[in-house]
């Protein structure tokens, strides 16, 4: 089947946090006036399904039960979509995403013109994922994009989706930096938009993350998978310096020659 862009869907993981998916990420997505057709909610179990009908408006297109713990749901989610699907995946605690330029508090609103746009650079540049900057200060923003081997935070990220599971991510903690290696070892290439990042509260949020693997582990399972890579991957990751969460930081790496160019 094939597939266009301006069809693209939204895919939005949720454990536990039906008050803050509905207080955030959907309720970003109304201002921006996304046709809610294209969202879809994916949480563990048929019981949380039915809270979430419960208490959310219905501002998407279907909750879908999948599994509980992140990596599960994102294979699920990944095996959802068809082949060649331009696939969003956002996390449900996003307030908004930020343009450069723009005054502090103001959010990106044009979010369906910023998407299709995103996916039409990367498909131009021979790039199936795509993602924002990891951070939340639009200081730091500047114009353009890079591509090669760059980090792409699987808190907002676009991929035009592949059943390949080689592009499966291996764990979950650190499953942006898992991600983005195993998408430049496919395709030689990743794109990361450097003129727009997000507001949001990394670890701030009760469920999620934290309520699966339970907050007093978080550091030290996010250190563990820090060194899986590392072990794993020496040439592409490594710590970042004086890191109190075990920040991973790839190697700038410019394209390579990819092994399988029959996607584009």
């Amino acid at each position: 089947m094939k597939y266009h862009i301006e069809d693209y869907v939204i895919a939005i993981p949720s454990y536990k946090r039906v008050d803050i998916l509905r207080d955030k990420t959907l309720r970003y997505l109304q201002m921006c006036k996304i046709d809610p057709k294209k969202i879809f909610i994916f949480v563990a179990d048929k019981n949380e399904k039915y809270e979430y009908i419960q208490n959310l408006p219905k501002y998407y297109n279907k909750i879908v039960v999948g599994e509980r713990g992140i990596r599960n749901i994102r294979w699920i989610i990944r095996n959802y979509f068809g082949e060649g699907e331009y696939l969003i995946s956002i996390d449900d605690d996003i307030d908004y995403l930020i343009n450069k330029g723009v005054k502090k508090g103001v959010p990106l609103l044009n979010l369906n013109s910023f998407i299709i746009s995103s996916f039409q650079t990367a498909i131009d540049n021979q790039c199936r994922m795509w993602g924002i900057g990891s951070h939340s200060n639009p200081f730091f923003l500047r114009d353009g994009y890079t591509i090669g081997l760059r980090y792409i935070i699987s808190t907002f990220y676009g991929l035009k989706n592949t059943h390949d599971k080689n592009t499966y991510i291996e764990i979950g903690e650190k499953e942006g930096a898992s991600r983005s290696i195993l998408f430049y070892l496919a395709d030689g290439r990743v794109m990361k938009i450097n003129s727009v990042c997000m507001k949001t509260s990394f670890f701030g949020n009760a469920g999620g993350l934290q309520d699966v693997s339970g907050k007093n582990r978080i550091n030290t399972k996010i250190k563990e998978a820090g060194e899986w890579l590392i072990k794993k991957y020496p040439q592409f990751v490594y710590f970042k310096k004086n890191s109190k969460r075990y920040d991973l930081a790839l190697r700038m790496l410019k394209p390579v020659a990819s092994k399988n160019h029959k996607w584009w």
